[in-house]
């Protein structure tokens, strides 16, 4: 705009602010709610503030046209944050740093984002914008670059920028009629290059030519369109991202710890309090180590006391940091995933996955999750009783491990209080043998142990307390290199009392079931470390954990760690059991959530577990029993 009259001045910025409303409401359309006001306002703020940029140009003081320049460089960059999503409150200097840290994030998850974005991670959004508008505001800028003997205008730049500006949505979304868009750019875009220099006089003859050359590139555009882009955002995004993601096997191994350990950001959880993030349910004992258990029913009921406690139903955003994971991470029990970027699949009671025919979830996917998390006090707990669901029969049992002649034995305890012993089901081993299956196997001692705690408590809750107390003993220490066993829990709990997480977890789950209350064992993350500008809980790969899950009737699974708290996943935890997240009040699910949410009831109490397996709903017992044919 260097050195020309009002009125050219006048034409391109009207030129600029048509280019600018078509490219950024096209680039808003990035995203699945597009906000097509704030576009066409932004885009007219650019223009005017490059209109004025032209008029401060002119001046002859080259201060005035410098400090207008800075003026105008503040107003634009600030506004296309704002436009962008960023709450006004970031903007304040010592915030710089959490949207720094924020679009970080969003363009590292780029490469993995398609469009028009319908996730919910919140800096993807911002990210995805903030390129558009802070790209117009750069057209605007150098629309406006002030020049020496007074001009304004850095013609190469303002094209390129503009450019870009429309050719990215151009790739990635697709148009009904890319034509006309085409014909909609490049007309303004003519009136904005010629009106600089062209003659009054040729004004007429320069728009039939522009015309036309528009009418003659719509006819032949078809025959050259290309398939590939010419800028690929996704592969310029690709250079942020770390190669080698983090992977996480949820199954117990029990030998020297080879978890990630390099500090690396696995993900970020939006909620409002601090939980354990869960990935997986270990509810199957082999005779040696924790697993999944074969034949999982994902429709077994799981929010026992929902309707008496529908505060505990909680929802939490969850965004996926350096790792790869085919589990939707959520903490306790959830009832529903939504705004996912994958189809969640019920594989579990109070789990989804990823089906095996698509991709896991990687950087910068995000979902929300509606979970119920109990709460409860240690009255409650006591005051809970053991009128456990006929489904738990298969959370009081274990395998045997093989001795080389009898084969492996499943072995069913009963519920705390009961004087009945436990019963045995297995090749040459009748249901009274149970006992003596354990004392064969190396599991006798163990038994033995978890009596004698039961022994000593009025209630189930005492009883899952005196385990956590004898765990936290000074006989016993954390070692993330302890040895490998042939029986690697009998070995931690009467003789070599060396172990991390694993060992903990695996213990108590199994002397709790000794001892005649449900248990299992969870695998996921502590709740890491709270970023409280952008409120957020930061998990790192050293906060993955295994904790412990016993069942209470009217409550349903309460978390218990035993774990000592100096250990490396617990160190910011004060070491009591966890408390639920929760972001925003309970209401209707969103559209699309997969689950069974407000449908998902106590399931009804079915009688005490006292008998055989014959008085139990018959599938749990059926499914562990098919696996000693195996």
């Amino acid at each position: 705009m260097r050195g020309e009259s009002p009125a050219r001045t006048g034409v391109r910025v009207l030129a600029l602010a048509a280019l600018l409303v078509l490219c950024l409401v096209r680039w808003f359309g990035l995203m699945r709610d597009p906000d097509d006001g704030t576009a066409a306002l932004f885009a007219l703020l650019a223009a005017a503030v490059a209109g004025a940029l032209a008029v401060t140009g002119r001046l002859a003081d080259a201060r005035v046209r410098v400090a207008a320049f800075a003026a105008a460089a503040l107003v634009l960059v600030g506004g296309a944050l704002l436009a962008a999503g960023v709450p006004l409150w970031m903007l304040d200097p010592r915030d710089w740093g959490v949207v720094a840290g924020g679009l970080a994030d969003g363009v590292g998850a780029l490469p993995g984002v398609t469009v028009p974005y319908r996730g919910v991670n919140d800096w993807v959004g911002v990210t995805l914008i903030a390129g558009g508008t802070l790209l117009a505001a750069f057209v605007a800028l150098a629309a406006g670059w002030p020049r020496r003997g007074g001009g304004v205008g850095s013609r190469g730049w303002t094209l390129v920028g503009l450019g870009v500006l429309f050719a990215v949505p151009a790739i990635h979304l697709t148009a009904g009629s890319p034509w006309i868009l085409g014909a909609l750019f490049a007309v303004p875009l003519c009136a904005f290059v010629l009106a600089e220099r062209l003659p009054v006089r040729l004004g007429a003859f320069g728009g039939a030519v522009v015309l036309a050359a528009v009418l003659l590139g719509m006819a032949a555009a078809p025959a050259i369109d290309a398939d590939g882009p010419i800028v690929d955002v996704q592969e310029i995004a690709s250079a942020f991202q770390r190669a080698q993601p983090d992977r996480f096997d949820w199954s117990h191994g029990y030998g020297p710890m080879d978890w990630p350990r390099d500090g690396r950001e696995v993900m970020r959880v939006k909620a409002r309090r601090a939980s354990y993030w869960k990935a997986d349910d270990l509810e199957f004992f082999d005779g040696l180590r924790w697993g999944a258990r074969p034949g999982a029913n994902p429709l077994t009921p799981i929010a026992e006391g929902l309707d008496e406690h529908p505060n505990w139903r909680q929802e939490v955003r969850v965004t996926v940091g350096g790792m790869e994971t085919r589990q939707f991470i959520a903490p306790g029990e959830t009832l529903s995933i939504s705004r996912a970027p994958r189809q969640p699949v019920n594989t579990r009671a109070g789990g989804f996955s990823v089906p095996m025919d698509k991709d896991g979830l990687s950087k910068g996917d995000a979902y929300l999750a509606e979970a119920y998390v109990p709460r409860p006090g240690a009255a409650e707990l006591r005051a809970a009783g053991t009128a456990y669901p006929a489904f738990l029969v298969d959370q009081l049992t274990m395998l045997t491990p093989v001795d080389g002649s009898s084969g492996r034995t499943l072995i069913r305890f009963m519920p705390f209080g009961s004087a009945l012993p436990p019963l045995a089901a297995g090749p040459g081993v009748g249901p009274s043998e149970a006992v003596a299956a354990l004392v064969g196997t190396g599991y006798g001692e163990v038994y033995s142990l978890a009596r004698r705690l039961a022994a000593g408590a009025a209630t189930p809750y005492d009883f899952v307390r005196r385990v956590e107390r004898h765990l936290a003993g000074p006989d016993f220490v954390y070692d993330e290199q302890a040895a490998e066993r042939r029986l690697p829990i009998p070995a931690f709990l009467l003789r070599d009392k060396a172990g991390y997480c694993q060992h903990y977890s695996a213990a108590m789950a199994l002397l709790l079931r000794m001892g005649g209350v449900p248990a299992r064992v969870a695998g996921g993350f502590t709740a890491g470390e709270l970023d409280r500008d952008r409120r957020e809980y930061v998990v790192r790969d050293t906060d993955a954990h295994s904790w412990v899950e016993a069942w209470f009737p009217g409550v349903g699974w309460v978390a218990f760690d035993p774990t000592p708290g100096d250990a490396p996943a617990r160190a910011q935890s004060d070491g009591s059991t966890p408390v639920e997240p929760s972001v925003v009040p309970v209401g209707p699910r969103p559209d699309g959530a997969v689950g069974r949410g407000a449908d998902v009831g106590p399931g009804g109490r079915a009688a005490p577990l006292d008998g055989g397996p014959e008085d139990s709903d018959g599938a749990p017992w059926a499914a562990i029993v098919a696996v000693l044919a195996t």
